[in-house]
């Protein structure tokens, strides 16, 4: 059962995921940086944005397969998206507040804890039908 769960999909979505982080990152960065935004703020912009374009490149490139509708996928995604940021955001509240000086290292620390997490709700959740058995 790892072995299917640990496939190529995942591989893929290494690739997928990380193109996500980097906009996300790269939106949480700017904001604060250039903009002044407070970091809550930018935080959420970021993944606002970052979803869907993870949520697209998932749907073409990664859960090709599977026989799903678009829109009622992308809801899903969302709300399987949703409680990723939710372990993400409290990660990244404590590391901010208790261990690191600096938001983007926060950021990325609770991003990469939660990686595996969002592949498996997206597999299981968003993407599921009845080939994923």
């Amino acid at each position: 059962m790892l072995r299917n769960i640990f496939s190529d999909q995942f591989i893929k979505y290494m690739f997928v995921g990380g193109a996500a982080t980097l906009v996300d990152l790269s939106i949480f960065q700017s904001l604060i940086s250039f903009c002044n935004i407070n970091c809550n703020y930018a935080y959420l912009s970021g993944f606002l944005v970052s979803v869907f374009i993870n949520f697209v490149l998932c749907y073409r490139l990664v859960f090709i397969n599977e026989k799903v509708n678009f829109f009622h996928a992308l809801i899903k995604h969302y709300l399987a998206s949703s409680t990723g940021m939710i372990l993400n955001f409290v990660l990244f509240q404590f590391w901010i507040s208790f261990i690191f000086q600096t938001p983007l290292f926060a950021k990325i620390s609770a991003s990469t804890i939660t990686f595996a997490c969002n592949f498996l709700m997206f597999k299981w959740f968003s993407f599921y039908t009845k080939n994923n058995i």
